[in-house]
């Protein structure tokens, strides 16, 4: 089975890959999956369009995808997408109208007969919007719920693997709370532990003989097409993965790499895990590892699974305002580079 990073396609104008590996694929479905004439560009919010879909799923043999994700609702309701999967014979998991089909789970066999079952998750911090009782949306990547969720998928036979939206956008390294609740996840059982959203190439860390993918980057992400034709990602972030679970129970990394110029995927071969720099420390040396190391230092706080109630929720509202916040100065391009102009002497 092998997993692949975030998907967004206004239109199949993407070169892929004459040779790729072969297997059972499950990817992230960035945005919404709409019926929508393939040169119309919307200025706000990311999407799928259904026809391209269908297409790479004609040369790549996606199975399901995953739709907790902070555009999932961008341009449609929930039922809209899942129903235009459905119609191109793709399930999906970690949305849905409501909380009880967003929390549901996926069985999915592999090309060896050995079925493993898929659960999805989706961080609000980053605008992923949590479904609710009678509210459309993703399953909350929260403590709580990820582990009642672990917990009920553990009493099946199939081993679990955990697809995660989680940390902030660019981040190189995993925030402390999503490494420390993966080992958790992990000596609870959880086979493989994958993450999404940070748009770029992650570590990989062996737990206990089993594989944490902290970011497999984008895969078929069209970049220079969205908000206005103006979201593009750093350089770095052309470097992409795919992990796959073999057949023989190991893992192996599918190296990968984007042109934007071009819209082309380049498949540049196979290797073994590389294990994380900071596999084997403990919580606390991680911890000063990532304040140390972490992508993104302004104003963004870091989270610990050991934080209470009221610091988490403290840190939310932070970071909600200050996304606000520069919504707002990018829409108003005079006060924006004058606050980008004046941060730049502040750090120089």
């Amino acid at each position: 089975m092998i997993f692949s990073g975030d998907i967004a396609l206004p239109s199949f104008s993407i070169v892929l890959p004459e040779t790729l590996p072969k297997g059972v694929w499950v990817g992230n479905l960035e945005g919404s999956l709409i019926d929508v004439d393939e040169k119309e560009y919307f200025e706000n919010g990311v999407y799928n369009n259904i026809n391209a879909i269908q297409k790479l799923c004609a040369h790549i043999p996606f199975r399901v995808f995953t739709i907790a994700n902070n555009h999932f609702l961008d341009l449609s309701n929930a039922q809209t997408t899942i129903n235009n999967a459905r119609r191109i014979g793709i399930p999906t998991i970690g949305g849905g109208a409501n909380i009880i089909e967003a929390q549901k789970s996926i069985v999915v066999k592999d090309t060896d007969d050995v079925s493993y079952r898929l659960l999805a998750f989706g961080w609000e911090i980053i605008q992923c919007i949590k479904a609710g009782k009678n509210s459309q949306g993703v399953n909350p990547y929260t403590y709580d719920n990820v582990i009642s969720c672990v917990e009920s998928a553990l009493e099946s036979q199939e081993p679990v693997i955990c697809l995660m939206h989680w940390n902030y956008e660019l981040e190189l390294y995993p925030q402390p709370f999503d490494r420390e609740l993966a080992h958790l996840l992990i000596d609870m059982g959880v086979y493989a532990v994958i993450g999404c959203h940070a748009h770029r190439v992650q570590p990989i860390e062996l737990y206990k003989g089993r594989p944490i993918v902290y970011g497999l980057g984008n895969f078929a992400f069209m970049q220079n097409a969205f908000m206005n034709k103006k979201l593009k990602f750093p350089e770095f972030t052309y470097k992409e993965i795919a992990f796959e679970v073999t057949k023989d129970g190991g893992f192996r990394v599918h190296h990968l790499h984007y042109n934007p110029e071009k819209q082309s995927l380049s498949y540049l071969g196979a290797s073994e895990i590389e294990n994380a720099p900071f596999s084997g420390m403990t919580s606390e040396e991680y911890r000063h590892f990532f304040k140390t190391n972490r992508f993104q230092k302004k104003l963004l706080p870091i989270f610990y699974l050991d934080d209470n109630w009221l610091s988490y929720k403290l840190k939310c509202i932070f970071v909600q305002y200050r996304h606000r916040t520069i919504k707002l100065l990018v829409s108003n391009k005079p006060v924006f580079n004058a606050i980008k102009n004046l941060f730049s002497k502040f750090s120089s």
